[in-house]
């Protein structure tokens, strides 16, 4: 993961679903945003098609750049007051429609693209709607999109036969979830390998996965600070010509 040199690090925990509380679709619900960053690849640019409450935003290790589509004007409105905080640059503006037009902008293998849009209708069993629905066509026009401006993907969606037979060659991972519908199956569908060096805030397969993994890096971390300067030093050189040699 990668940051402005100088610039901390924010891990978001707190601010879960803070800045638009409720919002239809939040991947809020516990163990459904620590699986999405789980699977996240390492990059230095984020981008969200479809920021609505912005959880995953929230919650992963700040991006040195950060950008954002959002159409509903009153959602976009409430993001941008808070822009600066998040290092977001947000587009009032379909993601469909203009993310060709900023991908020629970007140097797309650095990037990472999140996008949660409106399910399918016909797999929600919410009566709650969105204020901008997505038609089976604009789907289709999404999943075409992946495909022609090519970089790394990951999409959100109850699992259903288009998404199936369209994204058949993409990587594919489940997950229980409690939504307002109930308890349901979260997909997501992603375009690269499983890439152990990204996001690992909240690594771990569960809580208490995730708790002992926690606790060995803080075991681990306070060892190496108890070193001397000297030491020290050798013990991070020698990680990082063993672990990532392609950067040493």
């Amino acid at each position: 993961m990668f940051a402005p040199a100088g610039k901390k690090l924010i891990s978001m925990r707190a601010m879960v679903n803070k800045v638009i509380p409720n919002y239809l679709g939040s991947k809020a619900a516990s163990g459904l945003y620590q699986f999405i960053l789980n699977n996240v690849p390492s990059h230095h640019i984020y981008i969200e098609g479809f920021l609505g409450g912005g959880t995953i935003l929230q919650t992963k290790t700040l991006s040195a750049r950060n950008i954002a589509f959002e159409v509903d004007q009153s959602v976009y409105s409430t993001w941008a007051h808070r822009q600066t905080e998040f290092n977001l640059e947000i587009h009032n503006k379909s993601f469909i429609e203009h993310w060709p037009l900023i991908a020629k902008k970007l140097p797309l293998p650095l990037c990472f693209v999140y996008l949660d849009p409106p399910y399918l209708q016909t797999t929600r069993s919410s009566s709650h709607r969105y204020k901008h629905e997505m038609t089976i066509d604009d789907h289709k026009r999404l999943l075409e999109l992946v495909h022609t401006v090519k970089t790394n993907y990951m999409i959100s969606c109850y699992d259903n036969a288009l998404y199936t037979e369209i994204l058949s060659d993409w990587r594919k991972e489940s997950t229980t979830a409690m939504t307002r519908g109930g308890v349901r199956l979260e997909t997501i569908y992603m375009n690269y390998p499983a890439d152990p060096t990204g996001e690992t805030l909240y690594a771990g397969s569960n809580f208490t996965d995730r708790q002992r993994i926690k606790r060995k890096v803080g075991r681990m971390v306070k060892k190496i600070m108890s070193m001397s300067a000297l030491d020290r030093a050798c013990v991070l050189h020698a990680i990082n010509t063993q672990f990532f040699k392609s950067s040493s």
